[in-house]
């Protein structure tokens, strides 16, 4: 065991003297022990010296902030008061996530927002006039999100089609046919459809969102 440390084989040694009452056991326990070993080859790196691989960089506040930036969520004034108020609060510059939990409750980020952000992630938050805010739930048919439009504030719920979905085209139909069906109704009971709309080829109905 290369890459076992004393601790770890003692553990190993402790689990196969514990399960060492039949051949299946001690088969159990030789197989904990290369899965430790496999485990910690993973992390790592094939070097002479047998170092380990550094855990993946931490996302620092100015990182984050260039994320924030990057994907047009808050206004540029509005995003650039936020950082000189984050600047005198006494947060640690390498840490994001107080920063995001600042930003979460300003008001400036929604939890989901900022937790894609904290990911690395600044695409997708926009789908035609739309800003999403948060997921609300995914199906096989569909994933829904809560969003807002840009301009007029008003709250929504997204049906967005699985890209996965769009080549096939008796799949696509129904779906048009299912927002054609929605529109058509008029109760107060039903939740009403604004627009069937597609960006690139990403297709979406839009629909009344109910809390």
């Amino acid at each position: 065991m290369a890459y076992l440390n004393a601790s770890t084989r003692f553990a190993a040694i402790r689990v196969f003297i514990k399960t060492s009452q039949s051949d299946k056991s001690r088969w159990r326990a030789a197989d904990f022990g290369v899965n430790l070993e496999k485990q910690r080859a993973l992390r790592c790196a094939p070097l002479s010296l047998g170092h380990c691989m550094p855990s993946p960089v931490k996302l620092n506040a100015e990182s984050f902030i260039g994320l924030v930036k990057q994907s047009n969520l808050i206004d540029p004034d509005v995003l650039k008061a936020a950082w000189e108020d984050v600047g005198g609060r006494g947060y640690d510059p390498a840490d994001a996530r107080p920063v995001a939990d600042y930003f979460v409750a300003r008001k400036l980020l929604t939890r989901w927002q900022a937790d894609k952000l904290l990911q690395r992630k600044h695409k997708g938050f926009f789908l035609g006039k739309y800003r999403l805010l948060s997921h609300l739930g995914s199906g096989g048919m569909s994933a829904v999100y809560l969003a807002e439009h840009v301009l007029m504030r008003r709250r929504v719920a997204i049906k967005v089609l699985p890209q996965a979905r769009v080549a096939d085209t008796s799949y696509l139909q129904r779906f048009h046919r299912e927002a054609q069906a929605v529109a058509a109704l008029d109760h107060r009971n039903i939740v009403r459809a604004y627009d069937v709309d597609q960006e690139g080829n990403v297709h979406f109905l839009v629909m009344e969102y109910v809390p």
